[in-house]
């Protein structure tokens, strides 16, 4: 039931954008052939068809249960991710990540005049810049995280100018796409926005995870990568990645990434205190992702985890569950990654003290493209031996 109910939704979300987004596209490039038109009606005909299909044929014969099973899970983690562990053990790292946090934020919070770790977090909806200053703020960061990050941790290849060009698109320049705060929207509307896209998220979501030394770095290296598979696995498609394998060194980079940020000292102090969350929502959805296939947990259930542990709005906590429950596996990716790079940097570190460098390091992580980190750590290990 539950993935019928997100269907349904984009399906609305595809009507709304063939009926009258294609409007506003057709006025704004002066789009004059007949055909565009048409094939726009084609396509909300199509998908208005599909929605009557969910919701009165499959909708009423629906179910709950979403779970893969506990045999199909850990073939996921042993044959997708090459991860020598099973969804116990999964499930034990991740609740003793979550107690950690939970005990790290609960101690915090009166730094911060607080006595929650939700009022502490709270304020950072207030640190943003004014509207007029909101786009200009996206390259601040971004520039102040580069400098950062090549002086301490990076080579001079690192924070390339951002270029996400679109399937089929040859324009030499495409732009990082930001949520629009402009000068026409209500007062009332640009402090929302403003309020939900604060320095936090600009730095550490926008700039650090995905358009600068996260995922555009490993991207960028990922497509100079010896292998084909280390090239396109974990390029974005229609669901999800291209394939399963590239996740744990996608998201696990990304999220390393932010770690690396955070050591070399360009957080301020409620950043950092909300990097302690962001770890505690990691553990929680690694824990979700096999309650859920395993039985344990209903969609319903895991989005109250996400409310209850990791404090998501009741929208997100739905949306985040249901996902969960479409992909199995891909939710403890993001801290299974993270946790095996920085195992693996403090293994070579400790067994090579003499010779071991962190930019190396980096450059012969990403060099690997966007295939298991636990194959990475593997060949790496070797490698370094044979020095």
């Amino acid at each position: 039931r539950p993935w019928i109910e997100r269907a349904v939704r984009e399906c609305i979300g595809a009507g709304a954008f063939f009926e009258t987004g294609t409007e506003i596209l057709i006025h704004d490039h002066a789009i004059r052939d007949p055909r565009f038109r048409d094939a726009a009606g084609a396509a909300a005909a199509a998908f208005a068809g599909f929605r009557s299909h969910l919701e009165g044929t499959l909708a009423p014969a629906a179910h709950e249960d979403c779970g893969c099973g506990g045999e199909a899970f850990d073939l996921l983690l042993r044959r997708g991710h090459f991860l020598e562990i099973d969804a116990a053990a999964v499930r034990a790292a991740a609740q003793e990540e979550i107690a950690r946090c939970e005990a790290a934020l609960a101690a915090g919070a009166e730094e911060f005049g607080t006595r929650t770790w939700r009022e502490a977090l709270a304020q950072l909806t207030g640190r943003h810049p004014a509207a007029e200053r909101y786009y200009a703020r996206y390259a601040e960061v971004w520039e102040e995280m580069r400098r950062a990050a090549v002086a301490q941790a990076a080579p001079s290849l690192y924070f390339l100018a951002y270029r996400s060009p679109a399937p089929y698109d040859r324009l030499p320049t495409v732009d990082y796409l930001v949520p629009p705060v402009d000068p026409e929207m209500p007062p009332d509307e640009q402090a929302r926005r403003l309020r939900a896209t604060n320095d936090s998220v600009i730095k550490l979501n926008h700039v650090i995870h995905h358009g600068g030394i996260g995922h555009h770095v490993q991207n960028w290296h990922a497509q100079r990568a010896a292998s084909r598979i280390g090239q396109v696995a974990a390029v974005d498609c229609a669901g999800r990645i291209a394939l399963f394998c590239g996740g744990t060194m996608a998201e696990g980079w990304a999220c390393y990434a932010t770690d690396l940020m955070e050591e070399i000292g360009v957080l301020t102090p409620l950043e950092r205190y909300a990097q302690i969350h962001a770890r505690l929502r990691m553990a929680v959805r690694a824990l979700v992702d096999v309650e859920l296939h395993h039985g344990a947990l209903t969609v319903d259930a895991a989005a109250a985890v996400y409310q209850e542990r990791a404090g998501l709005a009741p929208e997100a906590a739905r949306a985040e569950a249901v996902k969960n429950s479409m992909f199995p596996g891909t939710a403890m990716m993001y801290s299974a990654g993270r946790n095996l790079i920085h195992g693996l940097r403090r293994d070579l570190a400790a067994a090579h003290p003499g010779r071991f460098d962190l930019r190396g390091f980096h450059d012969r992580l990403l060099a690997h493209g966007s295939v298991p980190v636990a194959l990475i750590g593997a060949a790496m290990r070797t490698a370094y031996a044979r020095v």
